[in-house]
């Protein structure tokens, strides 16, 4: 079953096409999901989403998307349960 799973997800993957969406920012991919997915929550969520994402932006600021897979977080926040 594992291997049929990363069967479909290397498929899924490998349909992937770089676009004009590639390089979006952090705030512009969480105003998309945030839009995508509002339906689903309650006002007082999307407050804080809101809050959030306006807050993380200025720490996002100047990473696209592509370059947020080299961000690495600290490994104090890695191994907590150690």
């Amino acid at each position: 079953m594992a291997e049929r799973r990363l069967g479909d997800l290397k498929g899924k993957i490998g349909a992937l096409r770089i676009s004009d969406d590639a390089d979006l920012n952090f705030e512009q991919v969480a105003k998309y999901w945030n839009e995508a997915t509002k339906h689903t929550i309650a006002s007082g969520t999307l407050a804080r989403r809101n809050s959030c994402i306006k807050n993380l932006s200025e720490f996002f600021k100047d990473t696209s998307r592509t370059g947020a897979a080299q961000l690495r977080p600290r490994p104090s926040l890695t191994n907590w349960t150690r």
